[in-house]
């Protein structure tokens, strides 16, 4: 199923403003240490990580 709202959202300058603005998306989900890590891309430009430690 998915979801009702937005799973990611551009927030920061970097995820805002690049080739095509206002754009995040998701590249891939690990596990590591005990941490989920996300990559995203951000404005089609750079690639981000998000952690969650739970």
């Amino acid at each position: 199923d998915r979801t009702a709202g937005y799973f990611i959202h551009p927030d920061k300058d970097y995820e805002k403003v690049g080739e095509v603005n206002e754009v995040c998306f998701v590249e891939g989900l690990v596990r590591f240490r005990g941490n989920w890590i996300l990559y995203y891309g951000t404005a089609d430009s750079r690639i981000a990580a998000a952690v969650s430690t739970d």
